[in-house]
């Protein structure tokens, strides 16, 4: 019984190998379909299939999956010595793709720290600088949220200044036209600068904080 049990859990190995790299839906259903099996495998021949299952989750959006099963994953190849898997640097692969996942499910600190980690381990790789480049574009300071807010408020202000000399002060109240004209540009350039300063200053804030990552 136990030598049948091994025949079909090499069928397993050889049927999930023989699978089209790029159907990733079909390996996640046939792992997932097989995963007992797959678990007994030899040791190598069972990381083999995880890490492709693990490629396979994040191709097609699946994070939360993906970031359950990695860290067991990177152990693993810790554990076993393995530097390379198919041509490419595993170890690094799966910590990308760690703070990758990190990054689309908004958990930017964690992501950053990640980043940060793989700086250290390779400072010629432009993947972990990139990525933390958006990390750091794509988390919005709460002085950003204040800032958009106020220049929306003076926008408003605008309109309804426009409203006002629009339907009261070109006949009624002409003498005060010219200054609230004044105030309404006022206003509104206002507006203008605010917004484009925090914007300009975040980004430039996350370019230096980027640079200084890195060093």
């Amino acid at each position: 019984m136990a030598y049948s049990s091994s025949i079909i859990r090499t069928d397993v190995y050889s049927m999930f190998l023989e699978i089209d790299r790029a159907a990733f839906r079909s390996i996640i259903q046939f792992y997932e379909r097989h995963q007992k099996d797959i678990f007994h495998l030899e040791e190598k021949e069972s990381l083999e299939l995880n890490i492709i299952y693990l490629r396979s989750l994040f191709e097609v959006g699946s994070y939360e999956n993906f970031l359950k099963y990695v860290d067991g994953a990177i152990e693993a190849i810790i554990f076993n010595n393995i530097l390379e898997f198919e041509g490419e640097d595993i170890y690094y692969e799966l910590l990308f793709r760690k703070a990758s996942a990190l990054y689309h499910l908004y958990r930017f600190e964690d992501s950053a720290y990640i980043c940060g980690q793989l700086i250290k381990i390779n400072s010629d790789n432009s993947l972990a600088p990139h990525l933390l480049r958006k990390i750091y574009v794509d988390r919005k300071p709460k002085y950003l949220h204040s800032s958009r807010a106020a220049s929306l408020v003076m926008f408003l202000v605008t309109a309804v200044l426009c409203a006002i000399e629009l339907l009261l002060l070109t006949s009624t109240y002409e003498v005060y036209q010219p200054n609230v004209e004044v105030v309404r540009i006022s206003v509104f350039c206002l507006g203008i600068a605010l917004l484009a300063g925090s914007q300009l200053f975040h980004f430039l804030q996350s370019q230096y904080r980027m640079e200084k990552m890195i060093r």
